[in-house]
């Protein structure tokens, strides 16, 4: 997770956006850990029940 904060920001990216599976807990606990926020779905992933979207301002 560190690597693909550092290489977003080597980016000029300002934010990361990550989406995954309400099932994949263990993914959700790294995310949230890592100090990204849950966020309403967006895009293709808007209606998806399965889906779970987390942001973090780089």
């Amino acid at each position: 997770m560190k690597e693909l904060q550092s290489w977003a920001t080597e980016l000029n990216f300002t934010k990361a956006v990550l989406e995954t599976s309400r099932d994949l807990k263990s993914a959700i606990s790294v995310y949230e850990k890592s100090g990204f926020y849950k966020i309403p779905n967006y895009g293709q992933y808007v209606g998806i029940e399965q889906s779970v979207c987390y942001e973090k301002v780089l």
